[in-house]
């Protein structure tokens, strides 16, 4: 019986030191967020059919969580340099977690990639106070840029609040 009961304490304190181990080893493993191509196409879909809307024909770019092209859309009608310019905005925006828009304009070159400030276009995806990717709109006038991003913004918004 005694020999029971010591199998049973043993049992008993692997599993509690188990349960433990795991729920520390769950503060150093997190969960990855991350832009899939379908939901960088509804996005960019959005865009197009704002940017219809005003008339306009723009160059899309949607980046990913860790800023790396995920999608590169150029309307018809279009100048290939205003897709250079989405992605430039696009950029900006992911490494400063900001709209374009704000500030002074400023261009600049870093390691071959085109940043950019002080312009509309350029607008940060935020899911759960994670930055997910961005989006870099150009080819309009003023601040259509900005509506346009706005409407893809919007449908990601749409997607996450159901």
């Amino acid at each position: 019986m005694r020999f029971k009961t010591s199998i049973f304490t043993i049992s008993i304190f692997f599993l509690v030191f188990n349960l433990a181990a795991q729920e520390k080893s769950k503060e150093l493993v997190f969960r990855k967020k991350s832009l899939s191509l379908e939901l960088a196409k509804r996005i960019a879909l959005a865009c197009q059919r704002k940017a219809e809307e005003l008339g306009a024909s723009v160059g899309i770019v949607i980046l990913d969580e860790a800023g790396n092209l995920k999608l590169a859309y150029l309307m018809d009608n279009q100048s290939i340099i205003s897709l250079e310019w989405a992605k430039a905005k696009a950029l900006s925006s992911f490494e400063f977690r900001q709209a374009t828009n704000k500030g002074e304009f400023r261009v600049w070159n870093i390691a071959d990639k085109t940043m950019v400030l002080g312009v509309s276009g350029g607008a940060p995806l935020i899911y759960e106070d994670s930055l997910v990717g961005a989006i870099g709109i150009s080819g309009t006038k003023g601040k259509e840029d900005d509506i346009i991003a706005l409407a893809g913004i919007e449908e990601f918004n749409k997607i996450f609040s159901k």
